[in-house]
């Protein structure tokens, strides 16, 4: 028995370390399976209507950066022009998730990572827009996921479209103005700056990216990724704590509830094992929630976002 009570201190001692490897930012994401009416301020005047489907058929879902107190309101990230807009809906009755993965790319890098909180999944080299179609920068979110049915076509296999748009596209470019992260029939341009806008990726890395970018998956595009991830954390939701804050109490006890349980179990295996007549039980694990996967579309390929 005093075997037992010294594992579950070794438990407890690796528990803070597990901790601090979750950190990072959490993000929250809203369904609009009925569209949604946009207010520029909680009440305020409308500013714009979303319709319940993007262009290409998905599924309405949107980033939210933030909401009212009583939680009755979100702020969320447009996906209409010019980037960078933002506004408030109504959040009585829709659907909201979590989630703790994200996308963040360095232009400067040529690069992109898979982010889970704070901690980097995998990453990849990317192609970003050429000088004269240059790759936008701001918090954009995943609008469209879309097989293209065209794996040797210039959007390769898979593609992401983004809430995104390019506000330079190409003379005479007939393509569309959205922003994606897509596979490229080009491959040699991979790490260059040759695309219209978009963000062109290799096969392995769609396949990486398919199973695990929902809608509505915030994707962080800046001219670093140290900027990068600071503007990923400062949209974390509800908001990370800056360096050197102190947590409030509750906050406190609730980060030290792992910890406490644990030790509280391993005191009193340890009373009575010196007792001599005590019997450990086991506690349930915590149940997690499975997100559901990222709606697949199939479409025509002329419909996809610029290249």
């Amino acid at each position: 028995m005093l075997a037992v009570g010294l594992a579950v201190l070794a438990v407890a001692v690796a528990l803070p370390a597990q901790a601090r490897a979750s950190d990072g930012p959490r993000f929250l994401l809203v369904s609009a399976p009925h569209g949604a009416t946009v207010h520029s301020s909680p009440g305020g005047p409308t500013i714009a209507h979303l319709p319940a489907a993007t262009p290409l058929g998905a599924p309405t879902w949107l980033w939210v950066l933030r909401t009212t107190p009583d939680h009755r309101w979100g702020r969320v990230v447009l996906p209409l022009k010019p980037n960078g807009r933002t506004g408030w809906i109504t959040l009585h009755g829709l659907r909201t998730v979590h989630t703790s993965t994200w996308i963040r790319a360095s232009l400067h890098a040529h690069r992109i990572w898979l982010m889970r909180g704070s901690r980097t999944v995998t990453s990849f080299s990317a192609a970003i827009g050429a000088p004269t179609t240059p790759t936008p920068i701001g918090r954009f979110s995943v609008t469209d996921s879309l097989a293209t049915g065209n794996p040797s076509g210039p959007f390769g296999w898979y593609a992401f479209g983004l809430s995104g748009h390019q506000p330079r596209p190409p003379p005479n470019w007939t393509g569309g103005d959205q922003l994606a992260i897509h596979g490229t029939d080009d491959p040699a341009s991979i790490g260059t700056a040759a695309s219209h806008g978009c963000l062109r990726v290799w096969p392995r890395a769609l396949a990486r990216l398919r199973p695990v970018l929902r809608l509505g998956t915030p994707v962080v595009i800046m001219p670093t990724a140290k900027r990068a991830m600071a503007v990923g954390r400062a949209s974390a939701w509800p908001g990370l704590r800056a360096p050197g804050r102190r947590a409030p109490a509750d906050r406190t006890r609730a980060a030290r509830f792992p910890t406490d349980l644990v030790l509280s179990v391993m005191r009193s295996v340890l009373t009575a094992s010196l007792a001599g007549n005590a019997s450990l039980h086991a506690v349930a694990p915590m149940a997690s929630t499975a997100l559901p996967a990222v709606d697949l579309l199939t479409v025509d390929r002329r419909r996809l976002p610029v290249r």
